[in-house]
């Protein structure tokens, strides 16, 4: 955190960003390597009102004031911003708070990767090192411009946070590592810096992450699905062409089963049906539609024939969580939902029944003699409207 008292003025208010800020300020809990072509390196761990003060701005801001007229900002780090720096999605920097503040006022666990931030400022590393290996501190100028590498959407939440929820702030701290450019080459090494850490970064595969995950309601019900024996006898929850299907789209049948058609978007909703105090009653619900499932689908009753049939395909699982939750949340008249319970069952899922799937849930192969399956959301909804219409329900 902040040390050096007698570097910040005693009425600063550091919530509030302030340029006029003292020229430099001594840092602990700081750490200082260097990059592999030499560039000095500084991770730091600060608490929310600290970030604040040091980085000096919020990147929207600096994106939404094109013409530059917002003198509080240095107008070189702004026209340098805007080149390296993409668009912010407000929706996930509006998940990312929700995220904090459930782990902050509650037993939930969350936590996220350190910021990265690059700067042109002098290190001083004569000064810096021995103050280093003396003091465990080191002293960094207040009015460095400070560049984001990676982390824009995680600073947006921090800052959000900070401002919604000003009682929490205290409650955790954020790592930042700041990288020292030279002056000359400050954009291109930015430039270069922001490429490397999103185009080389690999995103884990959704099914191995769900695996791990204890935090999300939708999956927990999914991994409750995944156990029952009807799901088992159908080859399984795994990643191989044995089992009927991955967790990650089991949890989009579950939650579109739960939620509806809005159950498909990735975005969060805002008024789940899915709370801790509903969990038991869908999924009661969904243990009685997955014993249906059972009994009518190809499939599911006999994963020897998967191979020939569509309906463990991805499009059809989300599909049939949709219809499922038609039948099940807005069909009150229960002779209604056997009797579509039927209908689905007379459905022909066979790959080769070009009359029924062909531009539904997808297109023939190369050779024309089956129909490959599509994961793309005019294959859910095709497919939803189809079996809407074989079900007599209505959209």
């Amino acid at each position: 955190m902040l040390i050096d008292t007698q570097a910040v003025d005693k009425q600063e208010n550091v919530f509030v960003f302030d340029p006029t800020r003292a020229k430099r300020t001594e840092f602990g809990n700081a750490s200082v390597g260097k990059t592999p072509n030499g560039n000095f390196r500084v991770t730091l761990e600060l608490p929310l009102n600290d970030l604040r003060a040091l980085v000096g701005y919020d990147p929207r801001t600096i994106l939404r004031d094109k013409k530059g007229l917002d003198s509080s900002v240095d107008a070189k780090l702004a026209e340098n911003y805007r080149g390296v720096q993409r668009s912010i999605d407000k929706r996930r920097v509006d998940e990312m708070v929700a995220y904090l503040h459930a782990a902050a006022t509650s037993d939930v666990y969350a936590d996220w990767g350190g910021l990265t931030f690059c700067t042109n400022a002098d290190f001083d590393p004569d000064t810096n090192l021995a103050r280093f290996a003396k003091r465990g501190k080191i002293l960094l100028p207040m009015r460095m411009t400070l560049g984001i590498s990676d982390g824009q959407h995680r600073f947006c939440a921090l800052l959000d946070f900070a401002r919604r929820h000003p009682s929490l702030m205290e409650r955790f701290t954020q790592t930042l590592t700041i990288t020292f450019f030279p002056e000359t080459k400050f954009k291109e090494f930015w430039g270069q810096d922001f490429h490397d850490r999103n185009r080389f970064a690999r995103v884990v595969a959704e099914a191995k992450a769900l695996e791990v995950d204890t935090r999300d309601l939708y999956t927990q019900v999914a991994k409750e699905i995944a156990s029952h024996e009807v799901v088992a006898n159908a080859g399984g929850i795994g990643r191989e062409s044995s089992n009927l299907t991955n967790l990650g789209v089991l949890r989009k049948f579950v939650r579109s089963f739960i939620e509806g058609r809005r159950g498909l978007d990735k975005s969060a909703i805002t008024t789940p049906n899915l709370t801790e105090a509903t969990r038991g009653e869908w999924l009661e619900r969904m243990e009685e539609y997955v014993e249906a499932l059972g009994k009518l689908l190809p499939s599911w009753a006999d994963p020897n024939v998967r191979e020939d049939n569509l309906d463990s395909a991805s499009a059809a699982l989300q599909a049939l969580g949709v219809v499922g939750h038609e039948l099940f949340a807005h069909l009150s008249d229960p002779v209604k939902r056997v009797n579509a319970l039927r209908a689905l069952g007379q459905i022909n899922w066979s790959r080769t029944n070009f009359s029924t799937w062909n531009s539904v849930i997808g297109q023939p192969d190369e050779n024309g003699s089956m129909i490959i399956p599509s994961s793309t959301r005019q294959a859910f909804d095709a497919t939803i409207k189809f079996l809407r219409s074989e079900l007599n329900l209505k959209s």
